[in-house]
């Protein structure tokens, strides 16, 4: 038939072409593996870069929203907040919440004085920075990601998306990962963490994750929370007195 190594060997027509789609299958499944061996790569050294970027800031300026939904059965209630995060290195930062008709809860630090202000109950309180108020910023919604390049499994790039920061479109990957964080109760286990991460800045601009407990039915509990930052600003100079506010009472 003039084909070598296909018809002028023997073979039939139809067995040619089967082994030849075997072959170019066998081939497509390597390039598969090998694609996702590829994105799991980019997906840990993108995290790691987001783990360092935050390491290296010297100061910041995050605003966001947190949305906390939670699923019992067929019932589900949710929860909003804002916050406001400030950083100047080496110790000096504000944490903000801000609870839609229950006030404010302020915790800040110049270095010297840290001061926790809760204006629902008009609590103003001050004392002497302790080398473990810094900590303070470990629970805010962007202490998470200074540990970023550190316990994760399973993190894969799914794609790219772009998302609205301080009224401008951010191209972002989304990558979820299994992150291991602390302890939980028994019974209840861990939902993987999805990360919009901008691919400019390596910083974190949107986080969705949470919990489910191992029940099922109407005891099922789903716990769900979805960070979003709209305003990100980096190294800037910021005011001293942003990390003395005063007490709700003076004006």
């Amino acid at each position: 038939m003039g084909l070598r190594g296909g018809f002028e060997f023997g073979w039939s027509k139809e067995a040619f072409y089967m082994k030849t789609f075997a072959a170019v299958l066998r081939s497509a499944s390597v390039l598969l593996l090998l694609s996702g061996l590829t994105f799991a790569q980019d997906a840990t050294a993108i995290l790691k870069s987001v783990g360092e970027t935050y390491s290296a800031l010297k100061s910041y300026e995050f605003q966001g929203a947190t949305t906390a939904v939670t699923t019992t059965g067929k019932i589900a209630s949710n929860s909003d907040e804002t916050f406001t995060v400030v950083f100047s290195a080496p110790d000096q930062f504000v944490v903000e919440f801000r609870y839609p008709g229950q006030g404010s809860w302020t915790r800040a630090s110049n270095g010297k004085t840290t001061t926790e202000i809760r204006t629902a109950t008009k609590e103003f309180a001050q004392q002497p920075t302790t080398q473990f108020d810094i900590r303070i910023l470990d629970n805010s919604p962007i202490g998470f990601f200074y540990s970023m390049d550190t316990g994760n499994k399973n993190a894969t790039v799914e794609g790219s998306e772009t998302v609205s920061v301080d009224g401008q479109d951010v191209d972002c990957w989304v990558i979820s990962t299994e992150r291991e964080m602390g302890m939980l109760p028994e019974g209840v286990k861990r939902l993987p963490t999805k990360l919009w991460v901008d691919k400019a800045r390596f910083l974190v601009l949107r986080q969705v994750s949470g919990t489910e407990s191992v029940a099922t039915g109407a005891k099922a509990t789903k716990n769900v929370r979805t960070m979003r930052i709209t305003h990100a600003q980096l190294g800037q100079a910021v005011a001293p007195d942003v990390f003395t506010p005063r007490s709700p009472k003076k004006k």
